[in-house]
Formats: structure tokens, sequence, C-alpha cells
């Protein structure tokens, strides 16, 4: 049986489950599907769910449950105890019990997404994980990490492969990882080889500080002042509000929440979802025991959230969002948080709880064994989320969404939006 909806399988309901499904896809788009039943005949051809219990809700109004995310190799040796498994795609799928229909596009999806989504993945924080917390100057297995986060259409950020190497020379020059992995604005060091970057990637930025308080106010602008100087044609991205009392920011990425007019801000406009979106908590890797800590129990905010637990539309709400907001990027601040508490004791596998979420931060998984990262169901879910945007930005007559949009925390788009929208180039 397929799951014949973009949902996760907590969420979905037994009419959802069905012998064969169809879905519109871009020609060049690799799709994907939930399926269940006889996986031992699909060894070889799709990936394991690994569930995970939740100890404690993201938010007051999800479930303790188990849930699925982690995707991992499916094999004749742990076939008969997977529940769910993950059938990537690129053509049609037809065996004897399951019938799945692509009906492919005439056009491609664009090479750069329509919203490019940032989001960190440190190659230092990425080997103390795989080392036992020990620093390995590694720069072939963190390879793996930020392969599969651009193959999913997230650009990795803050993580060069190494940032004082030749622009020109090296198999891991600045150059050759911005070249590979830099399908948007192109997140840049600063320092004195920045002119020089900003020469050799498209659209150039500095990531100048994070989340701003008004006591930085006068040495943010001398920052700011000291790069336009340095650096005149590198943009400066803060995630601060518009009214930040500092002048030469180029790029605004506030929390999503906080843009409550989008008159306030500038052409150039980005966002972020945070803890925010469920109810922020402890940062358990500053704990030196990470299991003794205290859950607030918190109201989710109506904000998309990224959990585990929360439902799969909150993923593509927040890409059509975008639209609704002209918002042109996405930031994330991390991929591998809770990698940090493995050598704490933590199997990432069974507790992904952290900020208060379960999974915020994370969105692969560490293969130990072969120091490789694995994707997750939530990764899937953000590339279909990205290809839906690109595919309402061609829609010669875009559909109205203003009925089930209100603001960034009041939303209800209906389950067949991503239906809705394939339909329009469709026509």
């Amino acid at each position: 049986m397929v799951l014949d909806s973009l949902e996760k399988p907590n969420f979905a309901t037994e009419s959802d489950w069905k012998s064969s499904a169809d879905r519109i896809v871009f020609r060049n788009a690799p799709t994907g599907f939930i399926v269940r039943g006889e996986l031992c005949l699909l060894v070889g051809k799709a990936q394991r769910l690994e569930s995970i219990t939740t100890i404690h809700p993201s938010a007051s109004d999800y479930k303790v449950d188990t849930y699925y995310d982690a995707i991992t190799e499916l094999t004749a040796q742990n076939c008969t105890n997977t529940k769910y498994a993950w059938l990537e795609l690129n053509d049609s799928f037809h065996s004897k019990d399951l019938n799945i229909e692509l009906k492919k596009l005439e056009i491609d999806a664009p090479t750069e997404p329509t919203v490019p989504f940032f989001v960190q993945m440190e190659v230092y924080a990425f080997n103390k994980a795989m080392n036992n917390d020990v620093h390995v100057e590694d720069y072939e297995s963190p390879l793996s990490a930020l392969d599969l986060l651009s193959k999913h259409r997230l650009q990795p950020i803050k993580s060069w492969v190494s940032a004082s190497a030749p622009v020109d020379t090296g198999d891991f020059s600045f150059s050759k990882f911005v070249m590979n992995y830099a399908t948007g604005p192109a997140n840049i060091p600063e320092g004195s080889m920045a002119n020089t970057y900003a020469e050799n990637v498209k659209d150039a930025w500095f990531y100048v500080i994070d989340e701003p308080q008004p006591h930085q106010a006068r040495s943010l602008q001398a920052k700011l002042d000291e790069l336009e100087a340095k650096h005149p044609a590198v943009q400066k991205m803060v995630t601060a509000p518009s009214n930040f009392p500092v002048k030469g920011i180029d790029i605004y990425c506030p929390v999503l929440q906080h843009i409550k007019k989008r008159d306030d801000y500038p052409d150039t406009l980005w966002s972020y979802i945070s803890c925010m979106s469920h109810g922020c908590g402890t940062n358990r890797s500053v704990l030196s025991d990470p299991n003794n800590f205290e859950h607030v129990d918190h109201d989710r905010s109506g904000e998309p959230d990224i959990m585990i637990d929360a439902p799969a539309m909150d993923l593509y709400a927040l890409f059509l969002i975008t639209k609704e907001l002209s918002i042109q990027a996405l930031l994330y601040f991390d991929s591998i948080t809770q990698w940090s508490l493995i050598n704490k004791g933590i199997d990432v596998f069974k507790d992904i709880y952290n900020f208060g979420g379960n999974g915020d931060g994370t969105l692969i998984y560490p293969d130990l064994k072969n120091k490789r990262a694995y994707p997750s169901l939530r990764l899937k879910i953000l590339r279909e989320a990205s290809y839906m945007r690109d595919a309402l930005e061609l829609c010669p007559q875009k559909p109205d969404l203003s009925n089930f949009y209100r603001s960034p925390t009041e939303w209800s788009f209906p389950t067949n939006i991503r239906n809705i929208i394939y339909r329009c180039i469709e026509k």
C-alpha cells in the first residue's frame, strides 16, 4: 500500500493508503512515496523509515507517540520488522501489488529554487560527532552531508570546507565548494579574501550577526560601516526586525511571525522559523547531564513548525507563505544540532529532543559506521515543498490563496494544495 498524499504516516487516515497513486512532477524532479506491506519485496529499491518514540511533545497540542523520520537502509535482515519504507522515484513504478504513475510536466524545475533554503552544516561539528568528540581534519566525510542537503534543495551555509584555502586551487578550495553548493545567493566568510570570493559567486552575502539585541546596536553599526567600506559588493544579512536602530542592513531576515506588515521591509526580505513555532526550551548540549532538564509545555504559535511531531502541511505552508509575503529566501539555524549530544550518550535515533522540540536543528542523521549522513522524512518533504513553490511561481494563472492565509500564524491550506498548483501548470 502507498500513502496517497505527502503527509507523515502518523497524520494520515486509513483512506489515504491505496494500492495505486499518481502524481504530477517536473520533468527532472525526483519524488517519493511512503509504502507499507510486503516491504521485503522492495529491498534494493526502497529505504527504511526508522521509528522514534517521543518522550516530550514539541507543543502541548502534539501527541507523545511513535513517529518516523530517519531514512536508512532497507535490507533482507531488517525488512520483516520494518513498518514503513520510503520509495524514491524518478519514473513511474509498477509491480504486482503496487502501481505509481508519475505524470511528468514538459518543463524542468528551475536549477535555482524560487525560494532558496539556507541551512547551517558545520564541518567541524560533523567531524567531532563522528570521532568521539575529537576534531579530525577530515574533509571527505562531511561532503556526504553537504551533498545530501544540496540534493534536497537546501543550500548549506557557514560550512566552508576550507575557507582559508586558495580560491582556485585544491580539491577543497573555497571557490570549488561554493560553486558546487551555491544554487542561490552565496554566503561567504568575512576577511581579506571576501572581495575575491565575491567575484567568483553570485550575489555574495555576509551573515553579519544572529538576532542582535538592543545593547548591541552601536557595535553592530560600526561593523556594518566597516563591511560596507571594505566589501561594498557583498550584501549584509542580519536576523533582525525592520525597526532595529541601525543603518546599512541589505537583507533583513526576521522570524516569520514577527513580520506584521510587508511594507515595513525593503524589497529584499528573507525569513526563518525557530523554536518559537512550538515553544522554546533548554539547549541540552550545554548541560553536564543532558538527561537532567525541565520540560515546559508550550502551545504552538501557529507559525509553520518543522518538528517531527508536526504535520507535513506545516512545511508546505512555510513555502506558500513566502509567496503571500514576497519573501525571497528562507533560513534555518542548523542541520545536525542534536549530533553534539552523541558523545554524551544520547542516541539521536531514539532521542531527538532539543530547544523544546523533537528534531529542532536536526534534519539529517549520522551513519557513525561509515561516517556519512542519512536523510530524514522532513528533508524529503522540504524538497517537495520547494518544488511546489517553483510550480506556484511558474503557474500562468496563479491560484488565489488569500482564502487560506491571514497571517504567518493564521493559515489553513487544503490538503490537496499541491495538486491544485501543479494542475495549474499542466493546463
